[in-house]
């Protein structure tokens, strides 16, 4: 199974309208396979496939909590995941629109 280094992570903080990342999260397989990393559910951003680096541009207006959830995996019956928890503020100075 591939292993995440370090085994967690978060969480984060981070303004609308930012960017957070690039964010490395390597993992490696013991019988040193090649990795390929997705996103899981409805996690916000992009991750890079084989590198494994996460970026996010952070719209305005989108204040509130995430949970960023990572997966590596080899092939479908041998995977690892690592989930954070980021938080989405408002920046300083911005005027919140109503519904």
């Amino acid at each position: 199974q591939p292993t995440f280094s370090p085994a967690s992570v978060g969480p984060f903080t981070v303004s609308e309208g930012a960017s957070f990342g690039p964010l490395a999260l390597p993992a490696t397989d013991p019988g040193g396979n090649a990795l390929f990393y997705s996103l899981k559910g409805n996690s916000p951003g992009y991750v890079q496939i084989q590198s494994g680096q996460y970026t996010w541009e952070v719209p305005a207006r989108a204040t509130g909590s995430y949970r960023v959830t990572m997966v590596a995996e080899t092939d479908p019956l041998h995977s690892a995941a690592i989930s954070a928890p980021t938080t989405t503020a408002m920046t300083p100075g911005s005027a919140c629109a109503a519904p």
